[in-house]
Order: C-alpha cells, then structure tokens, then sequence
C-alpha cells in the first residue's frame, strides 16, 4: 500500500486537476492508529469482545467491539 499510495496525489492531479485532497488523504490514512493501538484504544474505553479482521489483503480492517 505505502508503494502504490505514493501515486495516489498524480493521479488525483490528472484526474481531478488536483492534488491536495490526496495528500491530506495519505497524510491522515499514515496518521491513524495502527490495528493494536486502535484495539487499545477501545478497551480503554469500555469495549469487550474487541476483535479485528483484515480486508483487501490487509491494507484496511473491520474492528469490532462491545460496550454495554
């Protein structure tokens, strides 16, 4: 993903006639929590049966929890 990311600013530019939106986008997407500070994050805050699984071959993931 980090290899194919880099292009994602081009190709906005020649689409769009921007590139901003997708460098703000990669900047935010390398900026957030990675998988175990995310499932931290929400026992932390009162979720149980917290779990995880990958989506397109791992460049994205369902998290899942419970707070009752």
């Amino acid at each position: 993903y980090k290899n194919y990311s880099k292009f994602i600013p081009t190709i906005g530019k020649i689409v769009v006639g921007e590139s901003k939106p997708y460098e703000y986008l990669i900047e935010s997407i390398e900026n957030f929590y990675n998988q175990d500070e995310l499932v931290e994050l929400m026992s932390k805050n009162g979720f149980s049966k917290i779990q995880f699984r990958n989506v397109s071959n791992g460049i994205s993931a369902i998290h899942s929890g419970w707070k009752v």
